[in-house]
């Protein structure tokens, strides 16, 4: 198994309508099956992640900050098709530290073929 830092903790928004106990804080870590990993992986680069393991089928990548710090990509295209229920993320955004800092992530996102969304303020 490819080892982890030790996770973060952050308090969830004030307003939120999820409970504090149930809130998701935001993650250290995240694992992708993919059904295209090549493309996860030119997405990622883009975002100034780094390939800095392998092992098996399991691929971490890893950038500077303590939030989103480490995305693992699996490489398993027999795997079954993911599904929606408890416990699952159907996907996660990246927050920049600023408008200026997400509207340059665009081009490199746009050059290797990524539909970027509008900016939008998520508070």
């Amino acid at each position: 198994m490819i080892p982890c830092q030790v996770r973060f903790r952050i308090e969830p928004w004030a307003d939120s309508p999820v409970s504090v106990e149930n809130a998701i804080r935001g993650f250290y870590e995240v694992t992708l099956n993919s059904l295209d990993p090549k493309s996860a992986v030119a997405v990622l680069e883009s975002l100034g992640y780094k390939r800095i393991a392998k092992e098996g089928d399991r691929t971490r990548y890893r950038t500077s900050g303590d939030r989103a710090a480490f995305v693992d990509v699996l490489d398993q295209p027999d795997a079954p098709r993911g599904r929606q229920g408890v416990g699952t993320v159907y996907h996660i955004a990246f927050r920049t530290a600023d408008e200026q800092t997400q509207a340059e992530w665009r081009e490199p996102l746009s050059e290797i073929g990524i539909h970027v969304t509008p900016q939008k303020d998520r508070q």
